[in-house]
């Protein structure tokens, strides 16, 4: 399977076929969750309304600068950006029952699983989603097949049961068209300051700063942490600069399935050749390159395009409702490890 620009897998549908979606977001509504939090941020930019959060996701909406500050990550990107529209979050559970919405999504299964009892007696299957954005690679096996599952740190996919996601960036924190090319030409530095290999070059207090130092840079070093995925891999190319994305190699297929992996091994060959970004020749291939790579990612990694990546995904699932739609294998770990390495070989032939 290919990763590059151009994946077909990177082209969501119009906004217009979405429709008047009626969506019920359960969270927990406690702390950051980077996965939960920018699916909903795109849902809700998509669904207004109707993409309604039990419980609130308070971190997600506009408040004081100061009061970002002890979030995760000091707030930076994701946080305090949706107007706190009014939405209808009385009588849930008798909207569950009376079907009154048209999907059901757990932003985190891991970590609220509220009124799953009675989704699960009044959807069907294709109707309810299930994300795991976790770290670690394990699933929780007797859900699969009993909604569409999707997996950030996945090893390998298996639709309709389970598929990838990815983290995404709000399309508001991208730079404008014109200061991208602008920034193309007048950058300053080889390498931004910000290393995650060295936590003492964490020393930016404003969101503005911490994007100014990539702005100014031809390269964001990044890597991977606890998982392979990572905001910060998003927050550099939102700012116009190339991800220097060490062992970016090992990263499994199914993770960041939608990366442009070629694209960005392209970029880190540039900077090999020449560190310094100093010749006229490293500095027109970098400003070629770039620019498929900011285009792409405005296609693909904003949240709002995240959303429509997963709607779309749930819309073709449904498969899941056919009678005998779930494999009772799914739900037993060792069959389900013999189905995935075959799955895998056959794949790799």
């Amino acid at each position: 399977m290919s990763s590059d620009a151009g994946n077909s897998k990177g082209c969501p549908a119009s906004q217009e076929s979405l429709g008047e979606v009626k969506l019920l977001y359960v969270a927990a509504g406690r702390g950051e969750d980077y996965q939960c939090d920018v699916l909903f941020h795109g849902l809700r930019s998509l669904l207004g309304e109707n993409a309604v959060d039990v419980n609130r996701i308070a971190s997600l909406y506009e408040q004081p600068l100061a009061s970002r500050r002890d979030m995760y990550g000091r707030g930076f990107t994701v946080y305090g950006n949706l107007p706190d529209i009014p939405v209808d979050r009385e009588n849930v559970a008798a909207k569950i029952r009376a079907r009154h919405f048209d999907l059901i999504v757990y932003g985190s299964i891991h970590r609220c699983q509220k009124y799953l009892r009675e989704v699960q007696e009044a959807y069907p299957r294709s109707r309810i989603v299930y994300i795991d954005g976790e770290d670690e690679t394990t699933v929780k096996w007797r859900l699969l097949g009993k909604g569409v599952y999707f997996k950030r740190e996945l090893r390998v996919a298996m639709p309709p049961y389970l598929q990838p996601i990815h983290f995404a960036v709000p399309l508001s924190k991208f730079i404008a068209d014109d200061v991208f090319e602008d920034n193309l030409h007048h950058k300053s530095r080889a390498v931004a300051h910000c290393d995650p290999r060295d936590r003492s070059t964490y020393i930016f207090e404003t969101e503005e700063e911490y994007y100014q130092q990539y702005r100014e840079s031809f390269f964001g070093v990044t890597t991977r942490k606890a998982g392979w995925d990572c905001m910060r891999h998003h927050e550099i190319v939102s700012q116009g600069t190339a991800p220097l994305f060490i062992d970016l190699e090992a990263c499994p297929e199914w993770t960041l399935h939608r990366l442009p992996r070629t694209l960005l091994l392209e970029l880190r060959g540039v900077y090999r050749r020449d560190p310094e970004m100093a010749s006229p020749e490293s500095r027109g291939r970098y400003v070629k390159l770039m620019r498929d790579l900011f285009a792409y990612y405005k296609g693909t990694f904003t949240t709002t395009a995240l959303a429509t990546y997963v709607l779309d995904t749930v819309a073709g699932s449904t498969d899941l409702d056919r009678p005998h739609g779930w494999p009772p294998f799914l739900q037993t770990r060792y069959l389900f490890r013999l189905y995935a390495r075959r799955l895998v070989s056959t794949i790799s032939r």
